[in-house]
């Protein structure tokens, strides 16, 4: 039994192979599954991809390499597998549950010139997605200590309104290879979620706060009381 691989669908699985190299995925591994709906995630388990094929396939088939598949015939049989299913890693019913399950904590839009952003500014290690009960905003910045100090050199992007206290830490650089489009920004109580149509990709950020009692930024010199000591972090460049 053969199956056709549209130039549509190939466009979706060429974006797949770019976010999970950027999200430390060495080789790039995907199992089509029987049905309309598919699901990709990566080996440290913390991105899920899932989106719905054209049309739906009648079997599974597993690619132990999806950018090789992707460079030479892309072609189906079920006759001629790749590798076995046991060899490639598959989300679980428990992955999906996990991503794609949670209260909704915030519905934003992240557009096409956020990712523009999100892709030039090289010199920043982490984007923070942040709520105040009124606005929201993309914070870019790099951490010395922890995740509340403030170095001063940041960039700072709006977002829109919204209703809770939220901050959910992601590094840049995962974020570089989304497919170059408009999105939902969905964030849910433990993962950052990316929709657009019927694509969805589901980030584990780093570290996230939305229950517990959000703190202040502080800045690296006010944890340091000594004079000499302050100039010698000043000079090497901590503060």
């Amino acid at each position: 039994m053969k199956y056709e691989v549209s130039d549509y669908i190939k466009e979706i699985l060429w974006g797949i192979v770019h976010c999970a190299e950027a999200n430390y995925a060495k080789v790039v591994q995907f199992k089509f599954t029987k049905g309309e709906n598919q699901y990709y995630i990566n080996p440290k388990r913390d991105l899920l991809i899932t989106f719905k094929l054209d049309k739906p396939i009648k079997f599974d088939f597993p690619i132990p390499n999806l950018e090789t598949f992707l460079s030479g015939a892309a072609k189906i049989d079920s006759d001629k597998p790749k590798t076995t299913i046991d060899q490639i890693v598959t989300p679980q019913k428990r992955d999906i549950k996990d991503f794609t399950g949670g209260k909704i904590i915030a519905n934003l839009k992240f557009t096409h010139d956020h990712l523009l952003q999100t892709q030039k500014l090289t010199k920043f290690k982490t984007v923070n997605l942040m709520g105040d009960s009124r606005n929201s905003e993309l914070r870019f910045q790099n951490h010395y200590w922890n995740y509340w100090i403030d170095d001063g050199v940041k960039k700072i992007i709006p977002l829109g309104k919204v209703s809770r206290k939220f901050r959910y830490v992601l590094e840049r650089k995962k974020l570089t290879k989304l497919l170059p489009t408009d999105y939902q920004l969905i964030l849910r109580e433990e993962i950052v979620q990316f929709q657009h149509k019927h694509i969805n990709l589901y980030f584990k950020p780093e570290v996230k706060w939305v229950r517990k009692r959000m703190r202040e930024w502080e800045r690296p010199d006010k944890s340091v009381s000594d004079k000499d000591l302050k100039n010698r972090y000043k000079q090497v460049g901590l503060i």
